[in-house]
């Protein structure tokens, strides 16, 4: 196991840590096996999309598809499986769709950070921006932030426990956040119009949470 994959495991195991203290005590193993379950969909979707867009490379030696500790995962890709996972999640429970994005959105921060670092010590990708150079080292600035953002919003809980809120405001700073320091790297693979496939999935997040934000705000405002 590299470093790479020690950090991915890591983020992984506060992730879920983080669900289980976020939990209500009498549901906890419950959701910790749900996070499980949404961790290995997300873990399973980022290597295949990663796979999708470099195809090329891949088809030749099929075999590299199974060395994921070399690197090789998708936003893209984490994105789906992560909804798939979350769909079987409430597929097999009864739950409130909002109360279960909110307890599950601690498995998000652990593990984009530990993802970031794992790229910053790796050097996958390039800074391409002259204000963020190399030696500023912009993956570990993403770390950095996304670190410091999931903490504000943890701590703080700026919400007053209305459902789904947390959520929304945890997708929106993975969106923005993400999307930001995806802007300033050279991308390898191919692009999708304009912007890159993991570009594409920051802003699909954001305008899920800032729905989601809009639609629950509203929600309130008419329960008065």
């Amino acid at each position: 196991m590299n470093g790479y994959s020690l950090l991915i495991a890591i983020g992984a195991t506060l992730g879920l840590w983080r669900v289980h203290d976020a939990a209500p005590q009498e549901q906890r193993n419950e959701y910790v096996n749900a996070g499980l379950l949404v961790q290995f969909m997300m873990l399973v979707g980022a290597r295949l999309g990663y796979v999708a867009v470099h195809w090329n490379a891949y088809s030749d030696m099929p075999e590299q598809i199974f060395k994921v500790s070399e690197g090789g995962l998708s936003l893209w890709g984490a994105v789906l499986g992560a909804l798939a996972g979350y769909g079987l999640v409430l597929f097999t429970s009864e739950r409130n769709p909002l109360q279960v994005a909110d307890v599950l959105l601690p498995l998000t921060g652990p593990m984009a950070v530990c993802a970031w670092l794992g790229t910053w010590l790796h050097g996958y990708g390039t800074a391409n921006h002259s204000l963020l150079s190399n030696q500023l080292h912009l993956h570990l600035a993403a770390a950095v932030c996304l670190l410091l953002a999931f903490a504000w919003l943890d701590i703080r809980q700026p919400f007053n426990g209305i459902v789904g809120m947390q959520a929304c405001a945890g997708l929106i700073f993975l969106a923005v956040l993400t999307g930001y320091f995806l802007l300033r790297l050279d991308h390898a693979g191919p692009g999708w119009g304009m912007l890159h496939p993991d570009q594409w999935a920051c802003l699909a997040l954001l305008i899920v949470g800032m729905g989601g934000l809009m639609a629950i705000t509203v929600r309130e405002y008419r329960r008065g």
